[in-house]
């Protein structure tokens, strides 16, 4: 055959970057070293994130390099309250966690796409998005200690939650809660409230502060009283 070699069939599977090879020649097999690179193939996943609103949570995305190259991975992010680094470095054989950030301001379902572009292997990594804002977390817990029947005033600082200037309406469950009704805050600021509490009688009392705004956001916070009995 003068020196050449007939393939008359090849075949291959790839494995973990790696390829095993059969070569079928003239009815014979023979075992051939071949060099090729070889490159993994692209990730389609999809993530589903959750967390109160103004809270935010982070999601680590693992990549791991198993091959002898540092890599350089490019990050675009799209949607509604994600967030992450442009870029980042894995080196060689290691592993690195792209941080996805996702920091829903109010109640919210939302959809979104993180795509990771490895720069030295141009495989993609491409991940569907889903963001579930809940309920807000009480702002804070007031443990209050007063005598029945005094008043006890209680000052709050109470943060604009909205994109503007707000007055919030001021609603409570709380027996005995005394105040105005209304909160006038600077967009982007804050402002003092007094909160009274006159308590009917000694024991415990449990309930909650609202501050409605009127686009339906607020800010809230639970209370306890514990109120001694007046004197004679």
């Amino acid at each position: 055959m003068s020196g050449k070699i007939l393939l008359t069939s090849v075949s291959f599977a790839s494995l973990d970057c790696g390829l095993v090879f059969l070569f079928t020649v003239m009815h014979e097999h023979r075992t051939i070293e071949v060099d090729l690179l070889v490159n993994a193939m692209g990730t389609r996943a999809s993530l589903d994130i959750s967390t109160p609103a103004r809270q935010s949570v982070t999601q680590e995305v693992p990549i791991i390099n198993v091959s002898d190259k540092d890599w350089v991975v490019v990050a675009h992010v799209d949607g509604r309250y994600f967030s992450g680094p442009k870029d980042i470095r894995v080196p060689q054989g290691g592993r690195v966690n792209y941080p996805l950030t996702f920091s829903p301001s109010w109640v919210c379902n939302v959809e979104g796409a993180l795509t990771m572009t490895n720069n030295t292997t141009g495989d993609k990594y491409i991940y569907t998005l889903k963001g579930v804002g809940e309920d807000p977390l009480a702002q804070d817990h007031l443990n209050i200690e007063c005598r029945a029947r005094w008043k006890h005033t209680q000052l709050l600082e109470i943060p604009n939650v909205t994109d503007s200037n707000v007055t919030y309406q001021v609603e409570s469950d709380l027996v005995g809660v005394v105040g105005v009704q209304t909160l006038q805050v600077p967009a982007g600021g804050k402002a003092n409230y007094e909160l009274g509490i006159n308590a009917p009688r000694g024991g415990s009392f449990s309930g909650s502060v609202t501050f409605k705004a009127p686009d339906g956001k607020y800010v809230w916070y639970t209370v306890e009283v514990q109120a001694e009995n007046a004197p004679p």
